[in-house]
């Protein structure tokens, strides 16, 4: 079944190539998911699990493939091994783009591929390896072994992490590593791991642009702005306080709502009434801070929450935190108010980062792609073109890695058509690349570049970048 639909994959997204690759250098908006499936929800059962490996393979045998992989050289001289694109680590987002794997009963091997850097280069290069052994292999043979292919081990003082009981230090030219030992009900366990020494030039963490909503630069702009247009006369005495709530600075909430209902007061009509509304929206984020200062733990009784009260300001427990919310606070009355000025193409832009307020219990919002190609549609010469491009980019992406967790998370079918999903998988990936080309073709474009530099190469080759931008993708 799983080779049925990666075969599936590879026709759909030769029929329609053509079709999506000149979009890179256009993009009108809104075609290229014309290309996908309808969302309807459905369930894939999980696969079964895949030995390469039978029972007469030795073991130990898999020690000296792990010392004579290729590591630091391209991936693709990988052959005869399966290819696994999944989320071992679940909650961790993995920082390599693959894995190529052979696995048996009580043992099995990976290596780990990353990606080289670049703007438009799709190179991996294998840079770490494993082996786990738990099928009853003696310690001492494997340290005769792995002495025997020229590596020194060293005991280590080791407290017993991950229920191991014993810890070796492995080391040979360019390679280092550990090996770990444990004696269970099943016999002796070995884990064996390898790295190659450029691993931590190509495992750093992907740089990310500075979102939005909480660009220092933008409420710089909105203090600027708003000062052009009278609101710091307007507010008087309070205007210190706004501007604090703006820097993320403490605020008193009795400052702060004053401020706000002025504000309200005084809405304008035509393009300002979008630059008061995303002002009062980070107004009522300072206010909210303020009162979450007050709370300790699960607290039930915060002074200011009768001042929030008595404005007429509805709120929530936070469940994660303990503290408080604002019900319904979103930037979408700004570009609902004055969708054409600046601040409305801000607060668009914004509210499109987070995927329009979307269930972030769902795998991902099936609807968030069209929208995204909606709105570059709508305004083709908004100041906000680039994060459009980008944005459009990263929910294709992020469908692209969703793709790989569906048979971890089969709960998560439920809301979304997992068949779909993983059958459309090039058809994303393709999506994205199209996009992310796009936006560094744009003057502005080169917000992105940096992190771009890390996300193109694992596209092009076809790995995973595990992009959780919209949603998380765990595997609970």
């Amino acid at each position: 079944m799983k080779n049925l639909l990666v075969i599936l994959a590879v026709l759909i997204a030769a029929v329609v190539y053509f079709k999506i690759k000149p979009a890179a250098y256009s993009v009108p908006g809104g075609q290229i998911s014309s290309a996908l499936t309808a969302v309807v929800p459905s369930q894939v059962p999980s696969p079964p699990q895949i030995f390469e490996l039978d029972g007469a393979y030795p073991p130990l045998d898999l020690l000296p493939v792990l010392m004579d992989a290729p590591f630091g050289r391209e991936a693709g001289s990988i052959e005869g091994w399966r290819t696994d694109l999944s989320n071992e680590e679940c909650e961790e987002i993995p920082r390599y783009s693959k894995r190529f794997v052979r696995k048996g009963r009580g043992m099995g091997i990976e290596l780990f591929a990353y990606a080289v850097p670049s703007l438009t280069e799709g190179k991996e290069l294998v840079l770490s390896g494993e082996v786990r052994i738990s099928s009853g292999v003696a310690l001492e043979s494997a340290i005769e072994l792995l002495k025997s292919g020229g590596f020194e081990v060293t005991k280590v003082d080791y407290k017993g992490y991950g229920g191991w009981t014993d810890s070796f230090t492995l080391k040979k030219g360019a390679l280092s590593g550990d090996l770990y030992y444990k004696h269970s009900l099943n016999g002796e366990n070995i884990l064996v791991v390898l790295n190659h020494k450029d691993k931590a030039q190509y495992s750093a963490e992907i740089p990310r642009p500075e979102r939005l909503r909480y660009s220092r630069a933008m409420k710089a702009k909105l203090a600027d702005d708003a000062r052009l247009a009278g609101v710091d006369k307007l507010l008087g005495a309070n205007w210190p306080e706004v501007k604090a709530a703006l820097e993320r600075k403490p605020a008193p909430v009795e400052k702060l709502l004053a401020a706000r209902n002025v504000l309200l007061k005084n809405m304008p009509d035509g393009p300002d009434s979008a630059l008061f509304l995303v002002l009062d929206y980070f107004i009522v984020e300072g206010i909210f801070g303020a009162v979450n200062r007050s709370v300790v733990g699960y607290a039930d009784t915060v002074p200011e929450l009768k001042l929030l009260d008595e404005n007429k300001i509805a709120y929530e427990v936070e469940h994660f935190s303990g503290g408080y919310e604002p019900v319904g606070h979103s930037l979408e009355p700004a570009y609902r108010k004055s969708p054409e000025s600046y601040w409305g193409q801000y607060a668009l832009a914004a509210e499109m980062e987070d995927g329009f307020n979307a269930d972030v219990y769902k795998l991902f919002p099936p609807d968030l792609i069209p929208k995204c190609e909606r709105v570059l549609t709508d305004y083709p010469d908004s100041p906000f073109r680039a994060w459009f491009l980008f944005l459009a980019g990263k929910a294709y992406e992020n469908n692209y890695s969703a793709g790989f967790v569906l048979n971890d998370s089969e709960q998560k079918c439920d809301k979304n058509d997992c068949a779909a999903m993983i059958r459309d998988g090039e058809l994303y990936r393709l999506g994205a690349l199209t996009y992310y080309e796009t936006v560094l073709s744009l003057p502005d474009g080169k917000m992105f570049k940096e992190h771009l530099r890390f996300v193109l190469p694992k596209l092009r080759a076809k790995g995973n970048p595990f992009c959780d931008f919209y949603t998380h993708h765990s595997c609970s």
